[in-house]
């Protein structure tokens, strides 16, 4: 399980994965991974999202989350805290004090969470099968980013015997060809992708390549996406921007920071 929660909601965290942790689950704390970790969720299908009417970053994450169809459970101090959208989740109201948190329906509402996730779930082990399932959760939040900022998407598309994840069209800018890759086995992407990015290119004759990934690039790959033109953001970086224009001028901006 993931817990998601803002530092100011540190003690109702804590209380929550004291008791999931007594039930014998293994959780992992947000506040405990490093910075760099990018949308550390996909890999999970529950996530407890501890929420108030400030908890810009988590509400940020459960739009994410709802996109990839993941079991969520939302643990709120008042009702007022829910935000609008978060609504359709199930929640426990713990109270505004650590004294008043109800620990038994705290209990019963995580037993059914991990029932609910445990009927449709895929074993948690980092498999090849998994991290396939993961690529293609991602791929499909990337596909809907593009999609509500006005273009034309289509997935796994193949094209004279090469293929691309997704292929973006918008009504004024043209063709985007993406790649994504979430979780690589060995940390980091290498320059595999950016050669298929920019083979497919070709064979459509688009200018504009972008790869999409929730982890690092390694030195090689992104000397290679400099020269070949090809745009690198993370998951999070492109699901938080306004437009593509952004995108575009923070994969420059980057460029730049590396020259």
């Amino acid at each position: 399980m993931y817990v998601a929660h803002e530092l100011f909601d540190r003690i109702p965290a804590v209380q929550v994965m004291h008791l999931v942790r007594g039930l014998g689950h293994e959780v992992v704390d947000q506040r405990e991974l490093p910075e760099s970790a990018s949308l550390p969720f996909v890999a999970f299908d529950l996530v407890i999202a501890i929420v108030s009417a400030r908890s810009n970053q988590v509400n940020f994450q459960l739009g994410i989350v709802a996109t990839l169809g993941k079991e969520v459970l939302l643990i709120a101090r008042t009702r007022e805290d829910v935000v609008s959208g978060a609504g359709a989740f199930p929640c426990v109201i713990i109270g505004e004090t650590p004294d008043s948190f109800p620990e038994d329906e705290v209990r019963l509402a995580v037993e059914r969470a991990t029932a609910s996730r445990n009927s449709k779930v895929h074993a948690l082990t980092p498999t090849r099968a998994n991290v396939v399932s993961w690529n293609k959760d991602v791929e499909n939040a990337v596909a809907k980013w593009f999609q509500d900022h006005g273009a034309t998407v289509e997935q796994e598309k193949s094209l004279a015997g090469r293929h691309a994840d997704l292929v973006a069209t918008f009504p004024t800018r043209g063709v985007v060809v993406i790649e994504v890759r979430a979780w690589p086995p060995q940390g980091k992407v290498s320059v595999e992708p950016i050669l298929q990015l920019r083979s497919f290119m070709s064979s459509m004759n688009a200018t504009l390549g972008l790869l999409v990934t929730t982890g690092g690039t390694t030195r090689a790959a992104e000397e290679l996406a400099h020269r070949e033109g090809v745009m690198v953001s993370t998951v999070d970086e492109l699901l938080q921007s306004g437009s593509f224009d952004e995108v575009i001028a923070k994969a420059s901006r980057r460029d730049s920071d590396k020259a």
